[in-house]
């Protein structure tokens, strides 16, 4: 009963209901495009291997870049809605105009300007939410962040599917003019908002990207996150293989372990972001970390595929830490720096993309299927030990003290 009371008072906090439709909206739009962007690239654009590789290597480069440069304005920027808005309607523009342009060059140019720009709409959801929390001084800011996770959650179990009933009735030009629709619709959703006037910034709030990450804290923080990334990401490309090639699965049975992931996922969330408030946050996500490497320890060791469906507990049980308080955790260093703080978290998923692709690309030829999990379970409790040396709490204190000193 307390569990229910809990999440009613969530939905009773002013505009929090409007915040959990916007991010699904923006969620079940980014779902139907991410993927099939590949079998778009090679099938509709008619994209080579390596066209591919410098098409997404490319976008997801100018995410960062991008993503990051508006995450700075907007921290500076007296309403930060109208750059929320910029990027929900620069997807839905760059979306409509993939559902009839299928020219190579046009489309790169297309994703790494206006969806880089579009990228920037995730992490300026919660930077937003972040400071109307704030200002209403929500009791439980570490659970209705992970709350409103588990929305873009939930718009990853309805999205795929419902994506692959649109692209098989009416083909990929009305999927993206589907996903145009939704990003607009959380725009207005976003736009019916009341402006939220930021407070006066200190000197701190200004520092570039670059200054942020001199602290040996932020740096061991990012690169733990970044290796948690390239983990996951390297792991989703291997696991289909993994089944397929070695336990003799078939590709049904790899959909329903990603869908059963991503179901799991949702109560995990709400549960970890009810008891984050009693437990340090960097002790839950550095247990997070080890038994990441114990799922794909597991993932190694399997002999039959039965044996992979109950691990997907592991991984979600993982995922609803790292994803849900991940977030939380990010605007805990940089609490000032909310758009900074959210994008930096959403630049190590960008981040671990690009290197798992040259990873596989590099291992892929010399490791078995199997051993490449065992990569990934060095690389989760590398990161484990970076964040207990580095990340916990006595230390992001300490970084604050620094920068209170500095500034």
């Amino acid at each position: 009963m307390k569990f229910f009371s809990t999440l009613r008072e969530l939905f009773q906090i002013p505009g929090y209901l409007q915040f959990s439709a916007a991010l699904m909206m923006f969620g079940i739009a980014f779902s139907y495009i991410m993927p099939y962007t590949s079998l778009f690239a090679t099938t509709e654009a008619h994209m080579s291997k390596t066209q591919l590789g410098i098409f997404v290597t490319s976008m997801s480069v100018a995410s960062i870049v991008i993503s990051t440069r508006l995450a700075q304005l907007s921290d500076r920027a007296k309403d930060r809605r109208w750059i929320l808005l910029l990027a929900l309607l620069s997807s839905a523009v760059g979306y409509l105009l993939f559902s009839e342009v299928r020219n190579f060059y046009v489309l790169l140019l297309i994703a790494c300007t206006l969806l880089a720009i579009g990228s920037a709409a995730f992490p300026q959801l919660f930077a937003f939410a972040r400071i109307r929390l704030q200002e209403q001084q929500v009791k439980q800011p570490e659970l209705a962040i992970s709350t409103l996770r588990t929305f873009f959650s939930l718009a990853w179990v309805i999205g795929p599917a419902t994506g692959a009933l649109l692209l098989g009735a009416f083909g990929f030009p009305w999927l993206y003019r589907v996903a145009a629709l939704c990003a607009i619709a959380a725009a207005l959703i976003v736009y019916r908002f009341k402006a939220l006037k930021s407070a006066p910034r200190q000197a701190t709030a200004s520092q570039p990207l670059s200054a942020v990450l001199k602290s040996p804290t932020v740096m061991a923080i990012f690169t733990g996150f970044t290796l948690l990334s390239v983990a996951g990401a390297l792991s989703q490309i291997a696991l289909p293989l993994r089944v397929v090639q070695d336990l003799h699965g078939t590709k049904g049975q790899v959909g329903l372990l990603f869908s059963l992931a991503a179901g799991l996922e949702i109560p995990f969330m709400i549960f970890f972001g009810i008891i984050a408030a009693k437990l340090p946050k960097s002790r839950l996500i550095i247990a997070a970390a080890v038994l990441q490497g114990v799922y794909f320890l597991v993932l190694s060791q399997a002999t039959h595929i039965w044996q992979i469906f109950p691990a997907q507990i592991l991984t979600a049980l993982v995922i609803s830490v790292t994803q849900g308080l991940g977030i939380s955790y990010f605007q805990d260093l940089l609490p000032e720096e909310p758009g900074m703080a959210t994008t930096l978290n959403a630049n190590t998923n960008r981040t671990g993309s690009i290197l798992s692709g040259l990873l596989f690309g590099t291992l892929g030829s010399l490791l078995e299927n199997r051993e490449l999990f065992l990569v990934c379970m060095g690389m989760c409790w590398l990161c484990a030990t970076l964040l207990y040396f580095f990340g916990r709490e006595k230390h992001l204190q300490a970084y604050h003290k620094s920068r209170k000193v500095i500034g």
